[in-house]
């Protein structure tokens, strides 16, 4: 199976994990954009990059964040962790002073 395959059905699995809890959720194929899957509910919006690995360059995760933050999206980094999804919140929190 070619890599290509392998995220794309690991890109499913997980829009189909939010679907089960009661989100929208929607692949973004061949965006070229650092998101992968946008999920939302009820006022919430989620902005998700899959990786098999879980490995994502700083910049590109820099780049979710500022998305997210420009936006009041939180963004997440999921990855497949033997069957299991993953979730790692990049989302920028401001604490006031």
């Amino acid at each position: 199976m070619s890599e290509y395959r392998r995220g794309a059905d690991f890109e499913r699995k997980v829009v189909n994990d939010y679907k089960a809890r009661g989100w929208y959720a929607s692949r973004t194929p061949g965006s070229k954009s650092p998101i992968d899957i946008i999920a939302f509910r009820a006022g919430e919006v989620h902005i998700i990059q899959c990786k098999l690995t879980g490995r994502m360059s700083g910049a590109a995760k820099e780049q979710l964040r500022e998305m997210a933050h420009e936006n009041w999206f939180r963004a997440y980094l999921c990855w497949n962790d033997k069957g299991a999804i993953r979730f790692e919140e990049l989302t920028i929190v401001e604490v006031e002073a």
